[in-house]
């Protein structure tokens, strides 16, 4: 298989480096992860679903804070901010490494609330229906067409007067030639690995796909 897939890659992040897969920022770099830069990781989530339902609030009014659903939640910087909202939550990621990352936090902080579930295309693996379903910074990282099965998914899963909120990212400002070396990147695996041996990383460091 010569394409990334980026499930595959998800996965890598999950086990590498889980706060920085989520945040593309050095400073949440497993190396340079404290109690302090954590803090700040999940101060971001909760500025995040503040800002989120204080929108759906100002469109939707009141909504039934009964059940959410976070996929792609990562090491779980939003699901403990919609823990504190709703009455049960659940989030849905591919990497079961990022899904340790987030269990064995909840673990740690005391919430209950929260059940993790592996994800696949069709969600088998998710539960019941939801009054609120959320999905940030994810859907860039999945090829369209799949993406598009994700989302319609997603919706069969919602409650009747139920609420999604989507990041859907539409355009990117890039030069052509930057956008050319990211399609060879994502479409011949060993041309990323001699970027990454020219970057000095691993040669089998993730690619992080960013499609629109």
């Amino acid at each position: 298989m010569m394409k990334d897939n980026s499930d595959l890659s998800w996965i890598k992040w999950g086990d590498r480096d889980p706060y920085f897969g989520v945040l593309t920022d050095d400073e949440f770099r497993l190396t340079n992860i404290t109690d302090a830069v954590k803090k700040k990781f999940f101060a971001s989530g909760k500025h995040h679903i503040d800002r989120v339902l204080l929108r759906v609030h100002e469109h939707f009014g009141d909504i039934n804070l009964a059940s959410a659903l976070d996929f792609g939640c990562g090491a779980a910087r939003v699901v403990v901010a919609l823990s504190e909202r709703f009455e049960k939550v659940t989030g849905v990621d591919v990497s079961p490494g990022m899904l340790k990352t987030a269990s064995d936090h909840c673990a740690d902080i005391g919430v209950v609330n929260i059940e993790f579930c592996l994800s696949d295309d069709d969600l088998t693996l998710v539960q019941g229906k939801f009054n609120f379903i959320h999905c940030f910074l994810v859907l860039q990282h999945i090829p369209k067409v799949r993406g598009e099965v994700i989302v319609s998914k997603l919706i069969d899963r919602l409650e009747n007067g139920g609420v999604i909120a989507f990041h859907v990212p539409l355009h990117r400002e890039d030069s052509k030639i930057r956008q050319a070396l990211y399609k060879i990147r994502k479409n011949y695996i060993p041309i990323n690995v001699l970027v990454n041996i020219l970057k000095r990383r691993k040669w089998d460091y993730p690619f992080m796909q960013m499609n629109m």
